[in-house]
């Protein structure tokens, strides 16, 4: 799937896809697609009402599918055809290629996850037939099911058995409040990393409002791992960062978002974007 990096990103040449599309079945996109770890941990059931849910575009060759900075409804697979991710990394400047995508390849999920803007822009090289599954379509039959959050209380019997944090903040945000033992990736980085990460070991991601955790968890479960998210992020239990250990009174703290896959899917309006959009957060 897509996933457009940050400012720091090197702009992406790939190998041309044009002999693998050329040589393709027409139910390839299909076969791929359901390569993704994402969709091996879904139901049967949810997978036959994804294809139905699903509903072909037919986009001609040089338009935009999706704009940078607009707000996702929608998430995309190439079912024909080529397309391009480019980012701007300020307005009016000329986007820079950061992908190039194929056959079974999909966009435009982590701004759903992130209930924020998008990240990138991504438009048609060629003529292409686009599968598009709309948000609540996505959420229900795929974000439901597959990404899983938890509180500060549940959080040390996962590390007690194995489990790593996963740090998906910046360095500036860290050194405010390192956690002891954990991975730091930023998002950015993590993108370009994640299936480097060990299949047999599992993680929690966590950032300061859990938005930024719950699209990492995302990605790396995409990339085999099991990856779950801290919920409403470090902000929520303000005494982590004194290394006390959880009490029954962290397991709700005031004001804390919602607790399960309703948090990565709650709209703008109902979350704190302001990392997300600004560069340094979600892709597209």
């Amino acid at each position: 799937h897509a996933g457009p990096d940050d400012s720091d990103a090197e702009p992406l040449e790939a190998e041309p896809l044009d002999a693998e599309i050329a040589s393709s079945g027409p139910d390839d996109w299909i076969t791929r697609m359901l390569k993704s770890p994402i969709f091996a941990r879904l139901p049967v059931a949810n997978i036959q009402r994804l294809f139905a849910a699903m509903e072909a575009v037919e986009v001609e060759a040089g338009h935009s599918v999706i704009q940078q900075g607009d707000v996702a409804d929608a998430c995309y697979v190439i079912k024909e055809g080529l397309c391009e991710v480019q980012r701007c990394l300020s307005r009016g400047e000329k986007g820079y290629k950061l992908a190039q995508l194929g056959p079974g390849e999909r966009f435009g999920e982590e701004a759903l996850v992130a209930g924020g803007v998008r990240n990138a822009t991504v438009r048609t090289l060629t003529n292409c037939t686009l599968m598009r599954l709309d948000k609540a379509s996505f959420h229900n039959l795929v974000v439901a099911p597959v990404l899983k959050s938890v509180s500060l209380v549940e959080a040390p019997g996962r590390l007690s058995a194995g489990a790593r944090w996963l740090d998906v903040r910046y360095p500036d945000e860290q050194a405010e409040s390192a956690l002891p033992d954990s991975l730091d990736l930023p998002l950015n980085v993590l993108r370009q990393r994640a299936q480097s990460l060990d299949p047999s070991r599992r993680y929690i991601a966590c950032c300061d409002n859990g938005i930024r955790a719950a699209v990492a968890a995302f990605l790396v479960t995409d990339a085999g791992c099991d990856c779950v998210y801290l919920a409403g992020g470090l902000e929520a239990y303000p005494e982590i960062s004194r290394g006390r250990p959880p009490i029954e009174a962290d397991a709700a703290p005031v004001g804390a978002p919602r607790t399960d896959a309703a948090q990565a899917a709650a709209t703008p309006a109902e979350t704190t974007t302001g990392r997300i959009s600004d560069g340094r957060g979600a892709g597209a």
